[in-house]
């Protein structure tokens, strides 16, 4: 598929998984699958998608299905040469999470390794007021 057929069919395979984390049938986790492997062609062949795409489309994907091979360490690369897209989706989930403390805002984004497994990382989401910090 082209940049462009992926970056049409990603928010309609998106739409297709349902919104509970849990307890999906074997068809449903073949569309969190190709969900996962159309993003990472998408984003391999140069396609740009804002933070907000992408959180919406990775929030979808359980952990389990998170860490396929390919995946795992294209995303890495991905968000390591993509800090301010790393930043922005970072915010989003510590946004999300407001009022339910920043141990659970910690939790998701602890599912996205990619997105916080850096030290500079750590002290951004330290600095966040979310987690009681202003400065």
């Amino acid at each position: 598929m082209s940049v462009d057929q992926l970056r049409q069919a990603i928010p309609t395979l998106a739409a297709e998984v349902p919104a509970g984390r849990h307890n999906r049938t074997n068809f449903e986790r073949k569309i969190q699958e190709r969900l996962l492997r159309a993003m990472h062609a998408f984003l391999e062949r140069g396609g740009e998608a804002s933070a907000i795409d992408l959180w919406s489309w990775l929030k979808k994907i359980p952990t389990q299905h998170y860490h396929l091979k390919e995946w795992g360490a294209f995303s890495v690369d991905y968000f390591s040469s993509h800090p301010e897209l790393r930043h922005e989706i970072q915010a989003m989930v510590l946004d999300e999470q407001k009022g339910h403390g920043c141990h659970f805002a910690n939790f998701h984004l602890r599912w996205l390794p990619d997105l916080f497994s850096r030290t500079a990382t750590l002290r951004f989401i330290s600095n966040l007021s979310c987690c009681g910090n202003t400065t």
